[in-house]
Order: C-alpha cells, then structure tokens, then sequence
C-alpha cells in the first residue's frame, strides 16, 4: 500500500510543469544464450541468465536514466510490465523491475512509452536494435551472477535432470531454492510478509544470488554454473537457512518471555 501511494503521490506531483519531452529508443536482444539490452546511446550487458524481457524492460528503465522523458519501444509486453510498474499495479518481480521504478523517479517530466513497429526504418529504433545485438556479440561467454533474473535462470537450466536422481532431499531444496529465488531466504520471507527484515546477518539483502556470491553459505562462493553439479553446496544451502530459522525462532521465544 506504502509503494502505491508513494507512486501515485509522485505522479500526480510532476502533472503541473511539465518540461520539454526527450524522445529516445530502446531495444533488447537474446542471442547464443546471451541477453543485452540497449538506448540507440550505449549497450547494458546482462549475460547469460536474463530473458529477452528482462533486456527489454532494463532497457526502457536505462533510457529514462539517461533523462528521456518518452521512451519508445518495439515491444508491447515490456511496455505493458512497465506501465504496471510505474502505476503500482503489479509488484516488482526482480531488481529489474525495481530498477524501472527507481528509474521513473529519477526525471523531472511524467515519464512515458510508446509503441514503435521494429524493424520498419524508424533510425532511432534501428540504432538501438543494432546496439543490443552488439552488446550480445561483446560478451558472449561472460556470466555475471549479479546480473542474474529468476525468469533468466528457469530458462537458462533444467530444474530437475537425471544427474540430480541420487541426490538426497536437501540437496535438492537447495539447488530448489537457489533455481527458484523462493524459499526461506529471508528476501522472500519478506515479500510474503513472513519476516520483518530480507537482510542476511551480513546486512545485505539475502536472496539466491547473495547465498551464491557472498560467502556466507560455509565460506564458499559459487557462479551459477557451478551449483547444478556442487551436491555439498545445495546441501550447505538448506542446512544454513533451516538453521536460520530456528534461531530467528529461539529469538522470537525470548522477546515473548
């Protein structure tokens, strides 16, 4: 309720001066299992394990940071997932998605996006195609975990493959919920309203990423591609939050007390 007050507090703040409109066009590609997304101005690189969505929406949210006030897209689905973002309608899915509500703030016009046919001659459309395409071609083999969406790594790997057939029920919560980005991470405890804080005690905010790449999982850091075979870590993974949980319940008894 706080995020949609917020919001339409904010709109209905920038409707009385209203400064000259920037157009500027954005584009978003998925090649070689790679996605990039681009302005006609710069490529975003997004590696491996985001969708062609996530490039597109991450690319309207960079073109309203580099100040464009109307946004113009091929892309009617992420138009639409961002329209629902910056009026509250839908709540954020990823940091993608949070991204593009920050990103609406940061103007000082009502930001705007618009629907352009692709490939059809519009230069500025065309600019930013040939931007993501490169974009994809720069980084073809790099995997940043950091840059990883929930939607990126289900596309990207098979939950479930025979390999994993000899694994024990930990191990398989663990690959479960580093696959998923739901379970007791304390960020998803959160978003369902289950937990008051989505910190790790390492104060950052616990998600599947963090248990890969903080360390805090048994001093271990882990890329992606690593935990479909690393049966020890998805193992470490569910006894370190089930743990968890039962301290933040020991802690709860004694605040009762």
């Amino acid at each position: 309720m706080e995020g949609t007050e917020r919001r339409g507090i904010l709109r209905k703040g920038r409707v009385a001066n209203q400064p000259e409109e920037r157009v500027g066009y954005k584009d978003g590609s998925r090649m070689e299992g790679v996605a990039a997304a681009a302005t006609a101005e710069k490529a975003i690189f997004l590696g491996t394990l985001a969708t062609v969505m996530d490039a597109e929406v991450l690319g309207i949210a960079g073109a309203w940071e580099e100040g464009y006030t109307v946004v113009r897209s091929d892309s009617q689905a992420a138009i639409k997932r961002c329209k629902n973002q910056i009026s509250a309608i839908q709540e954020p899915r990823s940091w993608i998605d949070e991204r593009v509500v920050r990103a609406a703030e940061m103007g000082e016009g009502e930001p705007k996006v618009e629907w352009v046919k692709g490939h059809s001659g519009v230069e500025g459309n065309e600019q930013a195609d040939r931007r993501a395409r490169e974009g994809v071609a720069r980084g073809v083999w790099e995997s940043d975990p950091s840059l990883a969406t929930p939607a990126g790594i289900r596309q990207t790997y098979q939950l479930f493959q025979k390999r994993h057939m000899k694994w024990d029920r930990d191990e398989l919560r663990g690959l479960t919920y580093l696959h998923t980005d739901k379970g007791p991470m304390r960020h998803w405890l959160f978003k369902i309203g289950k937990a008051g804080d989505p910190r790790c005690k390492c104060v950052a905010v616990q998600s599947a990423a963090h248990l890969l790449t903080s360390g805090c999982v048994g001093g271990k850091k882990r890329q992606w591609e690593q935990i479909w075979d690393d049966r020890e870590f998805c193992g470490e993974v569910t006894r370190f939050l089930r743990n968890q949980g039962e301290e933040s319940q020991t802690e709860e008894g004694r605040d009762r007390g």
